[in-house]
């Protein structure tokens, strides 16, 4: 993928997340929306010696190795290479657990089942964390679920 189409994409995901330039009353809407479900905080530099830099987790035709690109990007690689772009909504707490919320912008909807509007999101636990577990939500309408535990945190 090239950097102008990486470039587009994302602008698009911003569009749909709400993190573009709007109106002040949707950026109200879209704000409070987000607050109703779950508090989510903007990232900053401080958090980031927190957040891994990989992790996999499921096994066989399920493993997923999930790589943190910059402070903004992750992507989710399948055991074939095939890879969905995540980008960094912010930071929340899931039960008594900090860490980063990414919503998937970019990947193939027929191979993953999910769109590329960001309401697949995922929650990342920082290092250290004592329930190091990778969870998903679709928001806004979803609660977080537990998918799997995560191997080989970096």
């Amino acid at each position: 993928m090239n950097i102008l189409m990486t470039e587009k994409l994302m602008s698009e995901a911003d569009k749909t997340l709400g993190i573009a330039s709007q109106s002040p009353s949707l950026a109200l809407q879209a704000s409070a929306r987000r607050a109703l479900i779950n508090e989510v905080v903007p990232m900053t530099p401080d958090a980031l010696p927190n957040i891994p830099h990989s992790y996999q987790f499921g096994d066989g035709d399920r493993l997923r190795l999930w790589q943190r690109v910059d402070d903004q990007i992750w992507h989710e690689i399948y055991p074939d290479g095939f890879t969905s772009i995540f980008k960094v909504i912010g930071r929340t707490r899931v039960g008594q657990t900090d860490g980063t919320v990414v919503a998937k912008i970019t990947g193939d909807p027929g191979r993953t089942g999910t769109l590329n509007d960001g309401t697949l999101q995922a929650f990342i636990p920082d290092k250290g964390s004592t329930v190091m577990h990778h969870q998903f939500r679709y928001f806004p309408e979803d609660k977080w679920h537990d998918l799997a535990a995560m191997k080989d945190v970096q």
